[in-house]
């Protein structure tokens, strides 16, 4: 049920939001915000759909790439401890092409609204913990790396893999048909509403409340 408000709620915000439709179309192009990431920012949080790529780098970098005229229709800005992606005012997007290329040191949160593909392109230096959450049917991959604490949430049919990141303790809660594969050494936290699925690697121990037909699976 807080799964199905959750969702009309999202439905409802984007509708009163939406404005033109408008379609990709034209030469492919590239531009560079790097002015608009000069902040800090913790977390990153996606609006709609596209594609993400963020590597390590000590120096922080940012590249869209996408037809000519999607390009000055998406936003991206700094609010509070966020760094914000999305298209400007509610735009409606058809053909949508676009990629997010963002190196950064640290980001230890992600927010994904929406049918966003995340992906990390080479060893990210997490530090102590990291959180994950996906809004609708988004796919976030972590590369391989040894990490204290995770904590990850789907509210959807979206789809984390962290199986690659060694953690010592992981707390996942999935709210619909979302899968979670994680590598876990000591504490496994699960909450599964609907018919989700959590696949671990290790051995630990397993704590879980599940309600519908949701599945906890060692690999």
């Amino acid at each position: 049920m807080r799964y199905i408000i959750r969702m009309i709620m999202i439905a409802l915000l984007l509708s009163s939001c939406t404005k033109d439709v408008v379609r990709g179309e034209g030469p492919i192009e590239s531009v560079l915000r790097t002015d608009d990431i000069a902040g800090t920012f913790n977390t990153i949080r996606i609006n709609g759909e596209a594609d993400i790529y963020i590597s390590y780098g000590t120096t922080k970098r940012l590249e869209l790439q996408a037809y000519r005229n999607l390009l000055p229709l998406f936003e991206t800005r700094i609010q509070g401890e966020k760094l914000i992606l999305e298209y400007k005012d509610g735009h409606r997007i058809r053909n949508n092409n676009i990629k997010i290329y963002l190196t950064v040191s640290f980001l230890p949160n992600i927010e994904v609204n929406g049918n966003c593909k995340v992906r990390f392109t080479n060893d990210f230096p997490f530090q102590d913990g990291l959180y994950a959450e996906i809004n609708g049917s988004g796919d976030i991959y972590y590369p391989q790396g040894d990490i204290k604490n995770t904590r990850f949430s789907i509210n959807g049919s979206g789809d984390i893999n962290a199986v690659d990141l060694n953690s010592v303790e992981s707390t996942v809660n999935i709210s619909g048909s979302g899968d979670v594969k994680v590598s876990v050494s000591e504490k496994l936290k699960v909450n599964i509403s609907g018919s989700g699925k959590v696949f671990y690697k290790g051995r630990p121990l397993v704590e879980q409340h599940l309600s519908g037909s949701g599945k906890i699976i060692s690999l």
